[in-house]
């Protein structure tokens, strides 16, 4: 059963492309060769999207993602029971990936950034979401 699972392409469908989408694959590409299971890969990729997902529906642009982002996404996936131990070096890393690309390419085209509400219990938040 655990392997069949694994084996499931880590595609979410129904979830709106959002700013990171385009980035997902070029990030994903580098990670089998450095030795991750086609099973790590998929709940990274699940992440991400999950991630592009939230930046969507609070109209947040690639411009805004940093690691203070990556914390509050974290703090309200905690809050729901949904983060790995993997996740905040998933994020860190998908952010120094999209630095390289940006260093090595012309300007992403920035969405329309607004300020962060989420929950009060997390860093600079002021408004109550699920994930």
């Amino acid at each position: 059963m655990k392997r069949y699972l694994c084996s499931v392409p880590a595609v979410l469908s129904g979830l709106p492309v959002g700013p990171l989408y385009p980035h997902i694959a070029s990030f994903v590409q580098g990670l089998g060769p450095q030795g991750y299971s086609s099973c790590a890969i998929n709940q990274k990729i699940r992440l991400l999207r999950r991630l592009d997902e939230w930046f969507v529906h609070r109209h947040i642009g690639i411009g805004s993602f940093d690691d203070a982002l990556i914390e509050r996404f974290l703090c309200l996936r905690r809050k729901g029971g949904h983060v790995q131990l993997g996740d905040p070096t998933t994020l860190r890393s998908f952010l120094n990936h999209l630095r390289e690309q940006h260093s090595r390419s012309p300007p992403v085209d920035q969405l329309r950034t607004v300020p962060y509400r989420g929950t009060r219990s997390c860093p600079g938040d002021t408004q109550t979401v699920s994930l």
